[in-house]
């Protein structure tokens, strides 16, 4: 969550962006979390109190676990759709309850976020658009181009847009120890994957091709609540692993690795054969 993980000099205040773990296990990710978490000179955001994730974590029967099939708002493909519910199941079968909740977020938190990270880009990058432009993803450089025209008032709205989203969420975790939810709409984009693509469509309905199917970034704007993203089975075209997203109250990252920790332990070794193994 924010201010959990320091940020570099170059990213003062930042609330959006963030920095955590990126490993093949939970236990890994603690163990790296430990090491990145804790105060730091260069950002006065960082947190000083530690926490620390344990080697061993209690389990969690008896949860209550909110689940949100589209955060309100997304198009969710049906294999996307199939292996989420599959994961509820895994957790009944940990002891825990599994309700689906109605999350009353809209698609209208989409231009706030948007605007906010083309503002953050211009202002970060637009020095470089100059020389490095002709090499630059044209995407991008029309992003930094974007938010060179925003005001403040543009960039401050979407601070008012997190809070209603936090009003919308925080009576749901008061209910629930955690919320899950997928972490794409889809279970992969291509590699070439255009995002500016105007056919681009999810069960047969036009969608934006930027964001509309990445049902990460709505936890950006509510970034004090911690999130951790596991893998729930395999894309059956591209073998590549679809994702699950457990969400916990403010600041509260213990839950989140116990649910993610019992939620692996009851899957199928991620890597128990050699076709598994991601090249190196």
């Amino acid at each position: 969550p924010f201010g959990r993980n320091p940020l570099d000099r170059d990213h003062p205040l930042e609330s959006l962006l963030h920095y955590g773990p990126m490993t093949r296990s939970v236990g890994d990710a603690a163990l790296m979390q430990n090491v990145m978490s804790g105060a730091h000179p260069e950002d006065m955001c960082s947190l000083r109190d530690e926490m620390v994730i344990p080697g061993q974590l209690d389990g969690i029967k008896g949860w209550k676990i909110a689940l949100s099939m589209d955060l309100g708002f997304f198009e969710v493909a049906p294999e996307v759709r199939e292996r989420t519910l599959q994961a509820a199941e895994t957790f009944r079968a940990l002891g825990c309850t599994v309700e689906e909740v109605a999350l009353d977020w809209s698609y209208d938190i989409h231009d706030p976020y948007l605007q906010y990270w083309e503002g953050m880009a211009a202002t970060t990058l637009a020095q470089y658009l100059p020389e490095w432009r002709d090499r630059m993803d044209p995407y991008m450089a029309g992003i930094i181009e974007n938010g060179a025209g925003h005001t403040a008032a543009t960039q401050y709205r979407c601070n008012l847009v997190r809070g209603q989203m936090y009003e919308a969420l925080a009576p749901i975790l008061e209910r629930y120890d955690v919320m899950i939810c997928p972490a794409l709409s889809v279970p992969a984009v291509k590699a070439e994957h255009d995002l500016a693509d105007p056919d681009f469509e999810i069960n047969g309905k036009p969608t934006e091709a930027y964001l509309g199917w990445n049902m990460c970034y709505p936890f950006n704007m509510v970034s004090q609540c911690p999130v951790m993203c596991v893998p729930n089975g395999f894309c059956p075209e591209t073998g590549v692993p679809i994702g699950l997203q457990i969400a916990g109250r403010t600041f509260d990252d213990l839950s989140v690795f116990r649910a993610a920790s019992a939620f692996e332990a009851a899957q199928p070794p991620l890597y128990n054969k050699q076709q598994n193994r991601p090249a190196l």
